[in-house]
């Protein structure tokens, strides 16, 4: 990943985890069903989110 080799594994991991907790956060408080990530509008927790650890190792 371009991100681990430009900051460090260390830097990778603590950026994933805050996406993971900020997803988390977004999620516990959404009203709306969940859907999968190519159909879902306007629920931006999920667009910046989950797209980012969808490519995790």
């Amino acid at each position: 990943m371009v991100m681990e080799q430009e900051y460090g594994q260390a830097h990778m991991q603590r950026f994933l985890n805050y996406e993971l907790d900020s997803y988390l956060s977004g999620r516990g408080a959404e009203v709306l069903e969940e859907l999968p990530l190519m159909l879902v509008e306007n629920q931006g927790y999920i667009h910046y989110r989950k797209g980012s650890l969808c490519y995790m190792p």
